[in-house]
């Protein structure tokens, strides 16, 4: 799934688990870009978000992962600053 960073709110209605969440451009230094993501199935389910081989995202090469419950949400924030792209809000 990839998410384009240049457009400051996205939201995401999902119904099957989501992974490797990808920015496909950066928001822009000092700006984020927010994201809802909308649990429609009946059951919980998981959205992993990926770091990347700069460890911009999810530093120390983990990955970060959120189980957003049945018919409920989770926002995230990806923020940029000193040309590092951080998950906030969560």
């Amino acid at each position: 799934m990839s998410l384009a960073g240049t457009t400051p709110l996205h939201v995401v209605t999902f119904s099957t688990a989501i992974s490797g969440v990808t920015l496909s451009a950066n928001p822009a230094e000092g700006h984020s870009c927010h994201v809802l993501f909308y649990n429609s199935a009946s059951s919980d389910l998981t959205v992993d978000i990926a770091h990347d081989s700069t460890a911009r995202i999810c530093p120390q090469a983990t990955n970060l992962s959120l189980t957003v419950k049945a018919g409920g949400y989770a926002e995230v924030d990806f923020l940029t600053a000193n040309n590092k792209v951080y998950v906030r809000g969560v």
